[in-house]
């Protein structure tokens, strides 16, 4: 049976009257986590300094002079957020500043660990000082500029969790003077799992590889363009070098690999990969790329995270537009783990061999069995279309 709004899915069953998902039934469903790093720009203003756009609520004075502005500024974050979660548990969670000793996340408080589920410093919300985040130079002729990251705990995936996330929003939003209009602000989710060892299994991660590098061009439709190729995010079919000169020795050397048959050949290479680490060595070769899979082996990487990293989406604290992005992240980890890689492999095939009629980020996103996240996000991209044209 085909989804609900006409799209075939590699889940659905082969007979059209038959309603249940075709899911691979020698691999058990995971529970998965989730942890997102939000990189903005703070603007702030001496206290004897005019405030340039008095009719904003946000006061641009928050520190009563300039001395070590920088921590003061992550400090005021972390207070901020510790009152703002003290509001709605009636209890207080601790804030890491970025210059808080890793020693003393043990005594973080351990409220909601239903949806908590991070180790060390992941269960906490941490505030630091980041060098990559970009602002708008003009601001610098009034204002003192901060670029912040605020990562969140790592968080089992449900309602609870995203809630938290949307009140943090909210909150920066509503108080700071925040500058997200530049390609070095940005928003990472990682997707992680917290069942067994904490690590993917290798037929997910090679699924949800397949997935991204065959929807790349219609997944960078839910980012701003200035995030399609930022140095930090570059596109997997862009920068693999690996792959093209993989894809290129299938080829005759006088032949052109036009898009979609390159596409079709990376396909086949990653279908042949055998191992998570042979997909992290084939997809780590070119930089920091949107779809970072560096970390998603414990064993290869040495680090806690153990996850799949979303790099593309620019800064941003709408919860709208963060809860869904976060519903696509997890949504493709989650299929890739439902899906028969085989027929998997078969749908991606035929899908870059028809040219004339390729799928829309959104039949893509109801293929993925993503139907909210698909009404959401049709949507938001008519906004921003009726927004470019004005």
């Amino acid at each position: 049976m085909s989804s609900a709004a006409g799209t075939y899915s590699p889940l659905d069953s082969e007979n059209p009257a038959d309603t249940t998902l075709d899911y691979d039934l020698d691999r058990k469903p995971q529970k998965l986590l989730f942890g997102i790093e939000f990189e903005f720009a703070v603007a702030q203003l001496h206290p004897r300094r005019a405030d340039p756009d008095p009719k904003d609520p946000r006061s641009p004075y928050l520190l009563p002079d300039e001395n070590h502005l920088e921590n003061r500024t992550r400090d005021h974050i972390a207070k901020t957020l510790n009152d703002e979660l003290a509001s709605i548990y009636g209890s207080r969670l601790r804030v890491l500043r970025g210059t808080d000793s890793m020693k003393k996340c043990r005594y973080a408080a351990t409220i909601n660990q239903v949806y908590r589920s991070g180790i060390g410093e992941h269960q906490v919300w941490n505030v630091h000082g980041d060098i990559s985040v970009e602002w708008d130079p003009r601001l610098d002729l009034i204002y003192k500029i901060h670029g912040i990251e605020v990562g969140s705990p790592a968080f089992v995936y449900n309602e609870a969790s995203i809630f938290e996330v949307r009140k943090f929003c909210e909150k920066i939003r509503d108080t700071y003077r925040v500058n997200l209009g530049r390609a070095g602000s940005s928003v990472h989710v990682h997707v992680g799992t917290s069942d067994g060892d904490g690590i993917f299994s290798f037929k997910t991660i090679q699924n949800a590889m397949a997935i991204v590098w065959t929807f790349e061009k219609q997944l960078l439709e839910l980012h701003a363009e200035f995030r399609h190729n930022y140095s930090y995010c570059t596109q997997l079919s862009k920068t693999n070098i690996w792959i093209t000169d993989q894809a290129r020795g299938m080829k005759s050397p006088e032949s052109e690999l036009d898009g979609n048959e390159f596409l079709r050949c990376g396909l086949n290479i990653i279908e042949k990969t055998k191992t998570t680490a042979a997909l992290v060595d084939l997809f780590s070769g070119s930089g920091l790329t949107g779809y970072n899979i560096m970390y998603v082996d414990g064993d290869i990487s040495g680090s806690v995270k153990k996850t799949m990293e979303f790099r593309h989406h620019e800064g941003c604290l709408d919860p709208d537009e963060i809860e869904h992005w976060v519903a696509v992240c997890v949504g493709i980890l989650r299929f890739a783990g439902f899906v028969k890689t085989e027929k998997l492999f078969t749908w991606l095939e035929k899908c870059l061999q028809d040219d004339t009629k390729p799928l829309s980020v959104i039949e893509v996103l109801e293929a993925l069995k993503m139907p909210l996240a698909a009404y959401y996000w049709e949507k938001k991209i008519q906004e921003r279309d009726a927004e470019s044209q004005d």
